[in-house]
C-alpha cells in the first residue's frame, strides 16, 4: 500500500548537504574561538612583560640583602661573581615568572576549555541529529521508490490505492459513528 507522504528524492542529498555545511560551521565557530583567546592570551603576555616582570625585577632587587650584595658586585667589578649571582638567582625568579604567567592564563585557559567542550557538545548533538534524519530520509526514499517499482510491475497506480484508503477512512469514521451513537443511546 502507498503512503499518505511522499519524501523527495533530493531530501537524503539535501540533508547530506546540511550535515556538511554544520561541520563546516563547527571547523570555522572554533577556529574563531581559538582565534580569540589567541588574542587574549597574547594581550595578558603583553601587559605581563611590560608590567609585570619589570615590578617584580624592582622589587626584588629592592629586597635589601639582594640590593647590598649587588651594589658591592657591581661596584667591584669582579665579572665572576656577578655570573655567579645570576646563575644561582636567574632560574629562580624565572621559575617565579613562568608561575605567575601562567596563573594569570589559567582563567582563560578553563574559559576557552569550556566554551570549546561546550561547542563540541551542542555540534556532536546537531550532526547526531542531521545524521539520524539523513538515515531516515534515505531509508524512505528507498521504500518509496521500491514501493512505485512494485505498484508500477503489477499495474496498479498511485491514485487507486488514495482512491481506496480515502474510502475505508470514509467508512471506518463512519462505523465509529454508528459506535458512539449506539453507547451514547444505550
Amino acid at each position: 500500500m502507498g503512503g499518505c507522504a511522499s519524501i523527495p528524492e533530493e531530501s537524503p542529498e539535501l540533508s547530506h548537504e546540511i550535515g556538511q555545511r554544520v561541520s563546516s560551521m563547527r571547523a570555522a565557530h572554533l577556529t574563531l574561538v581559538h582565534k580569540y583567546f589567541d588574542l587574549k592570551r597574547e594581550q595578558v603576555n603583553r601587559i605581563f612583560e611590560e608590567e609585570w616582570i619589570p615590578s617584580y625585577a624592582e622589587s626584588f632587587f629592592a629586597q635589601d640583602q639582594v640590593a647590598e650584595y649587588w651594589d658591592r658586585l657591581v661596584s667591584e667589578a669582579d665579572a665572576e661573581e656577578r655570573l655567579q649571582f645570576l646563575t644561582r638567582l636567574g632560574p629562580k625568579m624565572l621559575d617565579e615568572i613562568r608561575s605567575r604567567r601562567a596563573k594569570y592564563l589559567e582563567p582563560l585557559n578553563r574559559l576557552e576549555t569550556a566554551i570549546v567542550d561546550s561547542l563540541e557538545h551542542d555540534y556532536r548533538q546537531i550532526l547526531s541529529a542531521n545524521n539520524t534524519l539523513t538515515s531516515f530520509l534515505v531509508s524512505s526514499s528507498k521504500v518509496a521508490q521500491n514501493r512505485e517499482r512494485y505498484l508500477e510491475l503489477f499495474g496498479v497506480e498511485q491514485r487507486e490505492i488514495e482512491s481506496t484508503i480515502g474510502r475505508i477512512d470514509r467508512r471506518s469514521e463512519e462505523v465509529m459513528e454508528k459506535i458512539r451513537k449506539a453507547n451514547i443511546n444505550s
